[in-house]
C-alpha cells in the first residue's frame, strides 16, 4: 500500500474519532528527499513516526531503474481544491511527524510553506502542482547488516528500533517540482458555491500542459486572489505570478525551470519485510500506538489551526459579517490556543517516550460558531501599496494589491 506523505458552513463542530489502533500492513513511503532535516541516503534506516534518520542496517544491491534504462523523465500536472489544513499538508507530502518537527528542532521547508498559507474557512483554495521527475531508481536486493542481524537474533527489538528505525531507504527519484496555492476571497456567494463544480470539471480534463490555459481560465472569478509559491529544484528565481490567469501564461516557463538542476525529490522507504535472511523479522507493534497517536494529534491540530485562522479573518474584516461579537471571539481564540498547546505537548511526549508517553488528550474540541457573512454589497478594489519608500517621503516602488470594500 502506497502512502503519500505529500490540505463550509457557518457552524463548525468537529468530532474527531479516537478509535483503537489498526493492524500495521506492509507499505512503501515517499519521503521528500530535498529536506535537510532528513538527509537520508539509500540503505539508511528511518523512523517514519518521529522523522529521524538512523544507521545503515541494510546492505543494498545494485540500484537500477524500473525500465532498466538510465534516461527518461515524466511531467505531472495536478489541480486540487484544498478543503482543509490536513489536505494541504498531505498534498505537499508533509507527514504527521514532520508537521510537528518544529517542536523538536526539525523544521521542514514544506511545512513552513503550508503554515504560511494561514488557511481559513472563509476563503477557498486551489493548488496547482507541477512536477518533472526522472526515472525511479531502486535497489535489486536487501540484506541486514551484521549489527542488525545480531540485534534481531538476540531479540533486542527496542534496540533495533532505536538504531535502525521501522523502515529503510531503498530507492530515490530526482527532478524538480513547483507548487502554487491560490486563495480566493469571494464577493459573490453564488461564485463561491460554483467554485468546487468548476474545479471538478477542470480536473477531469487536466491531462497536460496543452489544456492549461483554457482550464485555468475557468477560475477568473470575481474574487480577491492571493498566491503563494514553493519550488524544489530547478534554476533561477521564482516566477512572478499575479493571478491564476498569469500562471497559465507563464506555465511553459515554470515547467522549464523545474526541469533543470534536479534534486532528490523522493526517497522511497519501506518496512523491513522481505529483507534477507527472511527468518529475522522486526516487531512492528512497537510503533503501532505511536503512529496512531501522532496521526490523531496532527488531525486535531490541523482542524483547530484552521478555526484559529478563520477567527483572525473575521477580526481583520468585521464589516463583511452580520454580527461580530468581539468578546466571544476572544474567548474562542483562548480556548483554541489552549487546545493547540495541549496537542503539541502530547506530540512532544509521544516522541520522547514511545512506550508510555503516547496518549491522545481527553479534551473536547472547542465549539466555535463563525458569524454569517453579511449581505451588504461589496466589491473588489485594486490599490497600490508602497514597498520601497524613499528618504524624501516619496515612494520609489509600489505593489498592486486587491482589497474588498463593503458599503
Amino acid at each position: 500500500m502506497k502512502r503519500s506523505l505529500i490540505a463550509s458552513g457557518l457552524f463548525l463542530s468537529l468530532l474527531l474519532a479516537c478509535g483503537a489502533p489498526t493492524k500495521v500492513s506492509s507499505k512503501v513511503a515517499n519521503v521528500p528527499g530535498e529536506e535537510p532535516s532528513f538527509g537520508i541516503l539509500p540503505g539508511q534506516g528511518f523512523n517514519s513516526i518521529d522523522g529521524t534518520v538512523k544507521g545503515n542496517c541494510v546492505k543494498l544491491g545494485e540500484m537500477t531503474t524500473q525500465s532498466g534504462n538510465a534516461t527518461g523523465n515524466s511531467a505531472e500536472f495536478k489541480l486540487l481544491e484544498v478543503t482543509s489544513e490536513s489536505s494541504l499538508r498531505e498534498a505537499l507530502n508533509v507527514s504527521a511527524s514532520v508537521s510537528f518537527g518544529g517542536l523538536v528542532g526539525r523544521g521542514s521547508g514544506r511545512m513552513n510553506y503550508a503554515s504560511s498559507v494561514n488557511k481559513n474557512a472563509q476563503s477557498r483554495y486551489l493548488l496547482v502542482h507541477t512536477r518533472v521527475a526522472n526515472q525511479l531508481e531502486i535497489a535489486k536486493s536487501f540484506e541486514f547488516s551484521d549489527t542488525a542481524k545480531s540485534l534481531l537474533k538476540l531479540g533486542r527489538q527496542a534496540d533495533f528500533l532505536r538504531n535502525c528505525g521501522n523502515e529503510f531507504a531503498y530507492g530515490r527519484k530526482t527532478g524538480g517540482e513547483f507548487f502554487a496555492l491560490f486563495e480566493f476571497d469571494f464577493v459573490s456567494s453564488q461564485e463561491e458555491k460554483s467554485f468546487s463544480a468548476a474545479i471538478s470539471a477542470a480536473a477531469g480534463a487536466w491531462k497536460g500542459s496543452a489544456a492549461i490555459n483554457s482550464e485555468l481560465a475557468k477560475f477568473n472569478m470575481n474574487a480577491r486572489t492571493q498566491v503563494k509559491m514553493f519550488r524544489v529544484g530547478g534554476t533561477g528565481g521564482l516566477p512572478e505570478v499575479d493571478d491564476i490567469a498569469d500562471f497559465g501564461r507563464k506555465f511553459s516557463n515554470i515547467v522549464a525551470s523545474v526541469g533543470g538542476s534536479p534534486v532528490t525529490l523522493e526517497i522511497l522507504t519501506k518496512n523491513y519485510d522481505g529483507v534477507e535472511p527472511l527468518n529475522l523479522v522486526t516487531n512492528r507493534a512497537l510503533t503501532t500506538r505511536q503512529e496512531y497517536v501522532i496521526n490523531t494529534l496532527a488531525k486535531n491540530r490541523d482542524a483547530a489551526q484552521e478555526i484559529a485562522n478563520s477567527l483572525r479573518a473575521v477580526i481583520a474584516s468585521p464589516k463583511r459579517y452580520e454580527v461580530v461579537d468581539s468578546v466571544r471571539i476572544s474567548e474562542w481564540e483562548t480556548s483554541i490556543a489552549k487546545y493547540l498547546n495541549i496537542q503539541n505537548d502530547a506530540a512532544v511526549n509521544c516522541f520522547e517516550d514511545i512506550l508510555s508517553g503516547c496518549k491522545v488528550p481527553e479534551i473536547p474540541f472547542p465549539l466555535v460558531t463563525l458569524p454569517a457573512k453579511s449581505n451588504t454589497a461589496c466589491q473588489i478594489v485594486p490599490k497600490h501599496v508602497c514597498v520601497l519608500p524613499g528618504n524624501d517621503g516619496q515612494c520609489l516602488a509600489y505593489k498592486k494589491v486587491q482589497d474588498i470594500v463593503c458599503q
